[in-house]
């Protein structure tokens, strides 16, 4: 991988050498992988501006231009429980959180004062880091091309 400006973009170039392939099935076993690896970076988020592939009977050629570094943080809205199972009134008419509630916060890693009620269920928002492109790569990549046919 290159950077290739100040922009964080990357470039992704992946040689793979072969024994030899039969010319019919070159364009076949090359189109399979090229479109593994675009519904990887697709499926994690990671975007790209241009791929180009090229094979030979010994080698498959693989270059992707403009690679962002990282896939995106990501925002997830999590729905709980009703609001009449996760609160509670005390006896001064204020609401608090069950020990229901303490248990969906507990499961998502949040903390109780990240709970919220809307239309009569209990939310939170949850963030999920992104992925950096390395561990994206090195994670699936050899999957990706072990199961070409």
């Amino acid at each position: 991988m290159n950077k290739t400006s100040s922009n964080s973009k990357l470039d992704f170039f992946l040689e793979i050498g072969v024994e030899e392939i039969h010319s019919s099935l070159i364009n076949e076993i090359k189109d399979f992988i090229e479109n593994s690896i675009h519904n990887l970076l697709k499926a994690e988020g990671l975007d790209y501006s241009n791929s180009v592939s090229y094979g030979s009977a010994r080698r498959l050629f693989f270059e992707i231009n403009g690679l962002s570094q990282e896939s995106q943080d990501e925002e997830i809205i999590l729905r709980g429980q009703a609001e009449k199972i996760g609160m509670e009134i005390t006896a001064d008419g204020s609401k608090t959180f069950t020990k229901v509630a303490e248990s969906f916060a507990k499961k998502n890693n949040l903390r109780i004062d990240d709970l919220y009620v809307e239309n009569g269920y209990l939310y939170a928002k949850s963030y999920i880091k992104g992925k950096s492109l390395k561990s994206i790569l090195e994670t699936n990549l050899q999957e990706k091309i072990a199961i070409t046919p």
